[in-house]
């Protein structure tokens, strides 16, 4: 990957994150973000089914958008995606790993971990269809969605950091020269 084609994938990554933003602002314009600080949303109880299942949906959203930076980086510039039954987590460990010569990890293993679970509980809501779901499971994921947030984007911003410091040392064609 040159150095345009990192800048291209920078601004990708940028349009992700700013989905990030708007379901963290679309939470806490409710009172649901960092913390569920509310017993209501928009006039409706919190523990109705119609808000579980908004916050449940809200929730796979947010998987979602952290995948497609993932799967953009692995096939972008690992040239590399997971294959199998469990290439979600494939993905997630594989961005938890320096490629030598190639790129410095995109999260750390406490982010590893943050993630995970939230992969984990999307994988309930996508096999029951959010329906019967764990309330208690969904609000929990929601009270955690700042950490994820905090770490997530913090390590994502070092790795950017460190692709630019190394593509403003590329020689000629902006190749990475391990």
């Amino acid at each position: 990957m040159n150095k345009s084609e990192f800048l291209m994938l920078q601004l990708i990554i940028e349009e992700d994150i700013a989905v990030l933003t708007k379901l963290e602002k679309e939470l806490a314009g409710g009172g649901l973000y960092p913390e569920i600080t509310s017993t209501t949303y928009k006039g409706v109880a919190i523990d109705d089914l119609l808000i579980t299942r908004m916050l449940t949906s809200i929730l796979h959203d947010y998987y979602n958008a952290i995948e497609h930076i993932f799967k953009n980086i692995a096939q972008n510039i690992d040239e590399s995606l997971p294959k199998g039954s469990d290439w979600h987590s494939g993905l997630i460990s594989q961005m938890s790993r320096a490629v030598p010569g190639t790129r410095p990890a995109v999260i750390t293993k406490k982010t590893l971990e943050l993630i995970s679970e939230l992969k984990g509980l999307r994988h309930v809501i996508r096999a029951k269809y959010g329906l019967n779901i764990n309330a208690k499971k969904i609000y929990l994921a929601v009270n955690n969605l700042h950490l994820i947030s905090k770490y997530f984007k913090s390590d994502l911003n070092a790795f950017i950091k460190t692709m630019n410091e190394l593509y403003a040392t590329c020689q000629g064609d902006g190749v990475v020269d391990p």
